[in-house]
């Protein structure tokens, strides 16, 4: 029987449930359901980053309570990131070829109002910096620990559950190495390139997310 590890995206995974409408998924039945009954689990890691306790103390409460009923699950464990805080503005530049774009009298006089709305939004947006709140280090972590676990050769197949072309080089290095590789992730939110450089791979839709859905 075949030893496999399972590596999971949390938020590419988060992303895939969101696009058929369904809010939360079982991890624990997404893995069985992943290495079906011919495979034997070593561990599962789910990789995810808790909100920022000061700016959203409710979200943060309501992951870390699901954070720990994952890691009480047998054979499974979460890996925590970090989230960053970045600001961001609206490029003066962007602004500045609206109001070109409002001054050419050419231009119907609906066209010039709606431009002229956008740019007085853009300008307001301008003042205020936008906050964007971004995962950082998850990518290199789940990268870092399959190439250790492979090393270690303490399993036969990886299974990677994101479908993000960041991993398309981690692929092309583990197979490199002898390690079989496998991708799973939902039809609308995989790269194909990706989905190309893995041994095998499985496409959840709808109606699997559906079945995996907790009410």
């Amino acid at each position: 029987m075949e030893k496999v590890i399972v590596y999971i995206d949390a938020h590419n995974l988060y992303r895939s449930h969101m696009d058929y409408g369904i809010a939360r998924v079982d991890v624990k039945r997404l893995v069985q359901n992943i290495i079906g009954s011919d495979k034997r689990l070593i561990r599962a890691y789910y990789y995810v980053a808790l909100p920022d306790r000061s700016l959203d103390p409710i979200a943060y409460d309501r992951k870390s309570k699901f954070v720990e009923f994952i890691n009480r699950q047998e054979r499974m464990e979460v890996k925590l990131g970090k989230l960053k805080v970045e600001t961001r503005k609206v490029s003066k530049n962007i602004l500045e070829t609206i109001k070109k774009a409002c001054q050419d009298k050419t231009l119907p006089r609906e066209a010039i109002a709606k431009l002229a709305s956008l740019e007085s939004s853009l300008r307001s947006f301008l003042i205020d910096d936008a906050i964007e709140i971004k995962e950082k280090g998850i990518d290199v972590q789940i990268a870092v620990d399959m190439i250790k676990d492979a090393n270690r050769e303490i399993s036969d197949v990886q299974i990677l559950v994101s479908g993000d072309a960041d991993f398309i080089h981690l692929l092309k290095n583990l197979k490199e190495i002898g390690q079989v590789v496998g991708v799973v992730s939902s039809r609308g939110n995989v790269s194909s390139e990706l989905i190309n450089h893995a041994d095998f791979h499985k496409l959840l839709d709808r109606q699997d997310f559906r079945k995996l859905s907790l009410k």
